[in-house]
């Protein structure tokens, strides 16, 4: 599979970087929700 130029495991990993990186800022609010 192609994506303008952008081939599918770039894509998959792009993908992955920011769902990776949303997850630990979802978990890290969660924190400090409790701490308060």
């Amino acid at each position: 599979m192609e994506f303008g130029g952008w081939s599918s495991w770039q894509v998959f990993t792009l993908i992955f970087c920011i769902a990776t990186a949303l997850a630990i800022a979802i978990s890290n609010s969660h924190k400090n929700k409790k701490d308060e």
